[in-house]
């Protein structure tokens, strides 16, 4: 059995602007009348010995372990992308780091990698085309990562509200542009954790797994995050692996995901609810991205609208 548990105090539009995606992630629904500022909780339970599902994972040298160990990938990848801004935005006063807070939501709006090959399963932050690949997809999504923000600082009141409207998307890509070392550390910390999960040995410890995870984690961040400590992300990673590794073996074992409002539990995302999110399956299927972007990155006439086309 693995657990997972994050504590948050939350103003009502950090409810809406925050929780709302790892809510959909976990599909769970926030209530409408949730009117007043809350302790929420979140509680990830994983209810079966981690050692069940790795003994079934397929040796590297399968034709099965690359598909098993992109979905273990892409799942670690979702997981920070989805947590990372969570945990730091959930203190309305790191937007006034604009760098940090810039080089996050690049991060969050940049798509996961996916493996073609067993030689690579994360972005490669010494690949010149990395760069490319990262701004690609981030020109696409950014507008849907800063508009919530966005009207969650408005509607906090927030001094640095305006630094952050989705018109002014240029001047947060620029950050990553003028410099990369930032988000690379992000992508080095992904990097690192990924391999811990699928280049070594599959059956080891679950207590060195994640014990592993947080010391990547800090050693990576910490700097880049102003000293946050990253000690409890561990246990979190472990729980995604396994329901990635679960669903790629069709196991049928599923984890537990309670979120709680000062000791009030939500209530799960209705079957009617779920198939309105997720039309063609219990989870939102991966975006599918044209082959090459419409407009090349060196022209200024790049934009989220015309990468959607």
């Amino acid at each position: 059995m693995v657990t997972f548990q994050s504590q948050q105090f939350l103003e009502v539009p950090q409810i809406s602007g925050l929780l709302s995606r790892l809510a959909e992630h976990y599909q769970i629904q926030i209530p409408r009348n949730l009117n007043q500022p809350s302790s929420i909780e979140i509680q990830l339970l994983w209810p079966t010995s981690p050692e069940e599902i790795w003994r079934k994972a397929p040796v590297h040298t399968s034709a099965a372990y690359l598909r098993f160990a992109t979905r273990l990938s892409v799942a670690l990848q979702q997981t920070l992308r989805l947590w990372l801004p969570y945990l730091w935005f959930s203190d309305a006063e790191k937007f006034g780091d604009f760098e940090t807070t810039a080089t996050l939501m690049t991060y969050a709006a940049s798509r996961p990698f996916t493996a073609k090959n067993k030689q690579c399963y994360t972005f490669d932050v010494l690949d010149g085309d990395t760069p490319r690949a990262i701004l690609y997809s981030v020109r696409r999504n950014i507008i849907e990562i800063m508009t919530p923000l966005h009207e969650m600082l408005t509607q906090l009141q927030s001094p640095f509200a305006s630094q952050y409207a989705p018109r002014r998307w240029e001047k947060v890509i620029a950050v990553y542009q003028k410099k990369t070392h930032p988000l690379n550390s992000i992508l080095f910390a992904e990097k690192e954790i990924v391999e811990e999960y699928i280049r070594r040995p599959i059956i080891f410890e679950s207590a060195e797994k994640t014990a592993k995870s947080d010391l990547i984690l800090n050693r990576r961040l910490r700097k880049l995050f102003s000293g946050k400590d990253f000690t409890s992300l561990g246990p979190l990673l472990e729980i995604e692996a396994l329901r990635a590794a679960s669903d790629a073996l069709d196991s049928g074992q599923e984890l537990s995901a309670k979120i709680f409002a000062n000791s009030r539990e939500f209530s799960p995302l209705s079957s009617y609810d779920q198939n309105l999110l997720f039309p063609d399956c219990s989870r939102a299927a991966e975006p599918q991205l044209p082959e090459s972007c419409p407009v090349p990155d060196s022209r200024k006439d790049c934009s989220p609208e015309r990468c959607l086309r």
